[in-house]
């Protein structure tokens, strides 16, 4: 089961577009249930999830914890992705000051 976790600055009044471009999982080859977490170091984010063109969520607020995701509490984005699909996750940081943006993903092959 592939995995992904790592953390992110995203800078005052900023917007990053994918905090996972240029990973390896940042496109699927195969069938996956997948799991994603996140988790801000403050409050002020918004962040947007997309799959293969369609939106997951938009202008969600991460919970504020300051540390990386823990299964399963932080993991509240559940969806699947078949071959091809991009993982978009964009990050809004709407105040004055840099926030940490923590992630964790999970990839459960189904096929």
């Amino acid at each position: 089961m592939p995995a992904i976790q790592s953390s992110v600055s995203i800078g005052a009044n900023a917007t990053n577009d994918n905090i996972l471009s240029g990973n390896q999982y940042e496109f699927s080859n195969g069938y996956y249930a997948m799991e994603l977490g996140l988790v801000a170091a403050a409050t002020g984010l918004e962040v947007d999830v997309l799959v293969g063109g369609e939106a997951v969520g938009t202008r969600l607020l991460p919970s504020t914890q300051n540390r990386f995701p823990i299964y399963p509490d932080d993991f509240t984005f559940r969806f699947g992705m078949i071959p091809g699909d991009r993982l978009v996750v964009r990050a809004r940081n709407t105040t004055g000051a840099a926030i940490v943006l923590f992630y964790a993903a999970k990839f459960n092959r189904v096929r």
